[in-house]
Formats: structure tokens, sequence, C-alpha cells
């Protein structure tokens, strides 16, 4: 940021001005078409940042790196003492009724335009002979005075009353080198013909576009004065593009009102500006901003600058400097101040610091194997205002050479996965003298199948290699999906499905419902000619559901607090109730790999807790539960590892698996989980795999993601290493685009392949119009 000089204010409506300037740029364009004539060359850029500032995505927090950078857009002025002002000039002797003379109609707006030091101003007049005692006919000008090259054309029709309306069009008018296009009107609601001055009325800009040697202002909005009353206002919404810098600032929908009293002009002022590097943040005037009778430098007054979760700054206005005072926090108390004469507004002191690298992904299509994506580093910061250098690398990559990433030290880059997987990115940025921390994110390259019904529970087949679910939309059913050729074929089902199970061995699966169990047979699915499913009876409405190998299938009941485990023999049909103790309604359960134990987890008991069940001998037998009553948080959920060696919970903890009560289930350590403001993560779905020697899970904020309050619910896939728990990689998926709006990806179950290479992820999108549309498998 070029440094700014003392604000030198002339005349009253040099307040417009004010917004015109901003040391190298300004705010926003509200409505305006800034993708119109002027510099192609700077078209992306300019959609770029309009499309982040549309869509809000650059909000700023306020704190001590940006909060002087955003005082000197708001107040910054060239050197240049003039301003913008509206004048009619007087044509001689005032004219009397009846009286033929020639009378000369003239609107003049003159002022800077600057970006960076350049500054232009722009001049509008026309003539017209004029019988005093009737209208004004219709004004028609094309001259090519006072522009170089180019005119300026007004069109329009003054009435006896005083009040008209006149059309403006800037046509390359050239002065100064500054081209003006565009199109302005200005509305007269008082007009003094005696003297040829018009006394009050409103110019809009409709779109006027400024062009020049280095930049480029893009203006929409409108200026209204008010010579008796000696006020004015405006309403303007601009874009400026330092062409020079390649840097587009904005203000949006920028309010000033002026009053002239005496020796003093008071000035309340509203808007929003945009900082290419820091977002944008809101701007109000507590209270009236006093200008001295020179109008050279504002003597007294308040104004805010509001950002994110509350935070914000507040500059207190001297005639000799201003006190910038900051909150970055956002609960009320003003923790640090600073204060800068008028010409050191801009000026940073103390140690060179470090800067912050940001890394984002343009777009939010997804990556998809063989399709370049754009990074972009341009939100990256520097405390000191330091120009930036940017160095980005490839961290991790499936295979060495997969992923292809564009060497280059600008701020935006584009990279390419060649393969499925997942690819970790950095960033470092330097300010000449220091570099950033390397900023890294983690990019999913993924295969995604849309899916034709919803997924109420899915579990995998690894001797199918095929993912088993059941639904409910459009039908009840189950569902084998062929990982390899994402073809999928399906079995009616007699009643809504809650839960399912697959067999050990891969070839049979077992459905939950409300007092019934149905056994399919995964062999014979696509075999229309055979019965491929048996109904087996339950006396309870079954909310999870295991298959053993043993010919036996434990229905773990829903409802009723403290019950039994019900084993169906699958050959008979015959169902019997689990002896020993009883567990609680809602147990989540697992079948252990050798067959012969099922692990548990309670929902709705405090502490929780996890236990173990023998099925060695067919029915259920309640074993013993884990040697902690809430000194570890299980959560209400498990999942096993492949080799059987240990117990995943939901919160994270890991336990030791054993046929020796002494060591089964004691602590083994932990998966670090993300946190949230208030509460924990807590694992949803998880999946292990030896060969690979890695746990992959879905991690959610457990409070957040319930009740359908989705927008605070941000999952995570995580992928640890299986010795130690060390966190490998983690990523948020990226929203699926579908008929050109984007919806956000909730995971909820996650998978590995037999051979461990391949991941599966089931997600559900969140606010789809169409049910059909919902579900989706990734795969990477």
């Amino acid at each position: 940021m070029r440094g700014c000089n003392k604000p030198q204010f002339k005349l009253l409506s040099t307040l417009l001005a004010m917004v015109l300037t901003a040391c190298g740029g300004g705010g926003g364009s509200s409505g305006s078409d800034s993708s119109g004539s002027g510099s192609g060359s700077n078209q992306t850029s300019e959609q770029k940042q309009q499309q982040a500032y549309e869509g809000e995505a650059g909000f700023s927090t306020v704190d001590a790196t940006n909060f002087k950078l955003f005082t000197n857009l708001v107040f910054s002025l060239p050197t240049d003492e003039s301003g913008f002002q509206t004048s009619a000039k007087p044509s001689g002797n005032p004219l009397q009724a009846g009286e033929e003379k020639h009378s000369e109609l003239s609107l003049e707006v003159s002022g800077p335009v600057q970006a960076g030091n350049k500054v232009s101003s722009v001049m509008m007049s026309t003539s017209q002979a004029n019988q005093v005692g009737s209208s004004l006919q219709k004004i028609t000008i094309d001259e090519s005075e006072p522009c170089d090259s180019g005119v300026i054309r007004l069109d329009g029709t003054v009435e006896d009353d005083g009040t008209g309306t006149v059309d403006v069009s800037f046509d390359s008018c050239v002065l100064d080198g500054v081209m003006a296009e565009g199109e302005g009107s200005l509305t007269i609601t008082n007009f003094d013909a005696g003297s040829s001055q018009i006394l009050s009325g409103s110019f809009f800009y409709d779109s006027v576009r400024f062009t020049g040697p280095g930049f480029e202002n893009v203006v929409v909005g409108d200026f209204e004065f008010d010579n008796t009353a000696f006020s004015s206002s405006f309403v303007l919404s601009l874009v400026i593009n330092d062409v020079l810098e390649d840097v587009t600032y904005w203000f949006r929908d920028f309010s000033f009102s002026a009053t002239r009293q005496f020796s003093q002009m008071n000035v309340a002022l509203q808007g929003r500006v945009y900082h290419p590097d820091h977002g944008y943040i809101e701007v109000e005037s507590l209270g009236n901003v006093t200008f001295d009778e020179q109008l050279s430098v504002a003597s007294e007054g308040r104004i805010r600058l509001a950002g994110f979760s509350s935070s914000m700054g507040e500059v207190e206005i001297n005639d000799t400097y201003i006190t910038l005072t900051l909150d970055a926090d956002g609960d009320g108390v003003y923790e640090s101040g600073v204060q800068s004469d008028w010409d050191g507004l801009t000026e940073v002191s103390g140690d060179n610091r470090a800067p912050q690298a940001v890394m984002t992904v343009v777009g939010s299509s997804g990556i998809v194997p063989g399709e370049p994506v754009e990074l972009s580093g341009l939100t990256s910061t520097d405390p000191d205002a330091d120009f930036l250098t940017f160095t980005w690398q490839v961290i991790d990559e499936p295979f060495p050479g997969a992923g292809e990433l564009t060497v280059s030290d600008l701020p935006e880059v584009t990279f390419t996965a060649s393969t499925r997987g997942a690819y970790t990115l950095g960033l470092v940025v330097n300010d000449g003298e220091l570099s950033s921390v390397t900023e890294q994110i983690t990019l999913l390259a993924t295969d995604t199948v849309a899916l034709s019904h919803d997924v109420i529970d899915a579990e995998y087949s690894k001797a199918l290699d095929a993912i088993v679910m059941v639904s409910s939309y459009p039908d009840n059913a189950l569902y084998l999906f062929d990982v390899a050729d994402n073809s999928e074929v399906s079995l009616p089902l007699a009643k809504l499905p809650t839960s399912v199970s697959v067999s050990p061995n891969g070839l049979s699966a077992a459905v939950g419902h409300d007092a019934l169990i149905t056994m399919v047979d995964l062999n014979t699915l696509e075999d229309a000619a055979v019965d491929s499913d048996t109904l087996l009876d339950v006396s309870t409405n079954v909310f999870d559901i295991v298959m053993d190998g043993n010919g036996f299938v434990h229905a773990f009941p829903e409802t009723d607090q403290w019950v039994n485990i019900h084993s169906v023999e699958v050959a008979t049909n015959t169902e019997f109730l689990s002896a020993s103790r009883s567990i609680y309604q809602r147990t989540k359960a697992k079948l252990h790999p050798t067959g012969i134990a099922v692990y548990g987890a309670d929902n709705g008991l405090s502490p929780s807790d996890i236990e173990k069940y023998d099925i060695s001998a067919g029915q259920a037998v309640y074993l013993y539960d884990s040697p902690y009553h809430g000194d570890y948080a299980m959560c209400g959920d498990l999942w096993i590892r492949e080799d059987g060696e240990s117990i995943i919970t939901a919160c994270g903890n890991v336990f030791r698996s054993s046929t020796s009560q002494e060591l089964d289930m004691r602590y083994q350590g932990s998966l670090q989980l993300a946190t949230a403001p208030t509460f924990s993560y807590r694992i949803s779905s998880a999946s292990h795999s030896s060969s690979q020697g890695e746990i992959s899970i879905i991690q959610t904020s457990w409070v957040d993601c319930r009740d359908s309050n989705w927008d605070d619910c941000a999952p995570i896939i995580t992928n640890y290493e299986d010795d130690f728990f060390n966190e490998e990689y983690s990523f948020e998926m990226t929203p699926i685009m579908l008929n050109g709006t984007d919806y956000r990806q909730l995971p909820e179950h996650i998978f590995h392949s037999s051979s461990g290479e391949e991941h599966f992820i089931i997600s559900r999108l969140v606010d789809i119009p169409s049910l059909s549309d919902e579900y989706h498998i990734s795969k990477y």
C-alpha cells in the first residue's frame, strides 16, 4: 500500500472526492456492469473480486493486521485540493419577462478521480437560446469540448417551474489522458432562470467508467446537492482497479451526507469497504465528523469499523492526529490503541513481522482427476503490508508425480491430479525478509457417482468388493453396489429397514426391521429366478443388527430401556433371549473378526461404556463391561480394527481387544479429533486397513450436526497410521454442483476396499430439492 497524504477539503461537496479516492483504491459496485468497456486485461481479476465480494466470502475480522489499512482507505485523499463541485455559470443580467436573450445553462462536475497518484477531472457544459416565460426547449448538444477527444452529450429539458431532467452520456471522452465512458443523468429540482443557477438536484451515475494510466474506475450511484440548504449527500458504489499494482479495491453502498453551518461542515458516513488482501468491513460514523473553516482537516468525530464476530475498531478524530482503538475479539473491551498523525496514517512502526500464508480453492465443484483446479493465495496477509512472494509445493500425493502444480511466484496457480486420492499442497509467502509458516491444505480427488435412492445404513462386503445399503426412498429395498463398474442391483424389502449387517464371509446380509429380520443371499441377488431373501421373526423393533458366521443373527432393541439381545437361529427361525445381564436400549454393536464375540456401546447412559458378549455357542451371553466408568469417553458407538487388535470408540479413544478379561478393553491411546467452539468432534464412521496400516474416519461436531443444524456442521475426513495413531492428513469434502448450484456434502459412511488401496464415502447433499439426487458415492 502506497503512502497517502493528509486530507484536504475546499468545498462542501469534496466529500464526493473522498469516496472516489483511496490511496490506490476504494470500494464496490452495487449493480454496476463492471465487465463493460475499459481495460480488458483486468476483467478476470475484477470479476473474481466481484464474485468474492457478492458472495460475502471475504468478511474480515478487524484486527491489528488490517485496521490501519482500512482506516487508510476511508480517509485518504490526494494532495490536489480541488474537489467535486456543482455550479452554474451566470449568463449576464437577469432576464425580464418577455425579454429575448441568450441564456446559458451549464453543469460542471469536476474533481479528482484517482488511483495511486493519478488525478483527473471531468467537465460537462451546454448552452441554449431561450425565451423567458416559456419552458427551456429540449437541449441537444454534441461537441468535442471540453474533451480532448470524444464527446459528452447532454439531452434534456428544463421546465419553466425550474425542474427538469438532462441525460448525460460520456462517449470516449478523453480529458488529460483519462477516458470517461458510460451513462448518467441530472435531475434538476430547483433552477433559477434569473441567475442561471442550479440550486438543487441530483446527478446519477449509471455505470460510468473512468480509465487512465494505471487505473480504471467504475462508478454507480447518485449525488444530491442543495445550495439553498448548504447540504449535499451521495450514495455510491465504486470499483477501482489499480492496473499497475494489479489490485482491485471497492466501496459498496457508501453514503455521505454533509451540512455546512457557519465555519464548519458536519458529515455522516456509512458503507462497506473491501480490501483485496483482507476482505471487507462495515464503516459508520458515530455522530458527525466535523471539518474546520478551511475544510482542510477533520477536527473531531468518531468512526467505527466493524468486522466478523463483532470485532471492531474505532477512529477518534483530532485536528492534528487520529487515535485508532481496537477490539479484536468483539467483547466490547478495547484492548489496544495507537495514535497517528494524518501524514503518518499508513506508516508501520516496529520490527518486521512474518506474513501469514492462506491458501484457498477457487470454486467449489470438487477435485476431479485430470481436470485442473485453481488455487489462490490472494488472502495471505502481512502485518506490515509488505509485498509478498509466493512459493507453492506438493507435500504428499498417492505416488510421486501424481499431482502437477504449475510452478509460479504468482499468488494464483493451477493444480491437476492425475488419479484419485488425497493430495496435500503447501504455500509459503515471504515479505522479502521473513517467510510464513507453511500453509497446508489436503484436496481429495474423487470419482463421484449419484445414487437414485437414500441410504439408511450401509456395510461393505470385501468378498464381493461391493457396498451393501438399505433404503426407504423411493422404496424399501436392499442395494448391492459394485465399486468396480458402479453397477447396482436391488431387492425389495417387506418393511422399512432400520439397519444392515454383512456376514463375515461377505456373501450374506441381514436386514433389521420392526419385528422382522430379512436374510439376503448376496451371491444370488442378480438372479431373478432365485429367492434371495428369507424372513425371520423377532419380537423387538430392531435398532442394530449383527450377523455372525455361526448361523445366528443378533438383534439389538431400540426401545424398552433395559432389554435382552434377541438372537435368532437362521436355519430354524428360533429366537433366544440373551442370558445373564440385560443391556440398554439403542446399543450399537460390532462383530469381532474371530466370530465368537460381539462388542457393544451403550447409548443414553452416563457415563457411557462399552461391553462384550459371547456368541460362541449361538445365542448371545453378556460377559462384562470395560474397567473404566467415566475415565474415558465412549460416546455411543464403536468400530473394530480389521485385525481385531483394537476397539475404536466414537470419542476417539482406543481400547485393546483380548480374550483375557484382565487385558480386554484396556485403554490403548486415542485418535486426536477436531474441536468445535463448544463441543468436540465425534466419529460417525470408521474403517481400518491392515495392508495399508491406516485408520480412516468421518468425524463431525455432534452438536452442530444434529437436528438439521447444517449451517455450522462441517464433517472432516481424517486418516491416521494405525501403530501410534498419528494423523496423516485431514480434509473437508467439497460441495457438489447440480444444475448450476453447489450443495454441501455431509459424509456418512466410509469404507476401504478389500485391498485397502481405495476408499469409498457415502455422502448426503444438504437442502437438495430432489431426493433422487440426495446421496452420492465418492471413490478415492
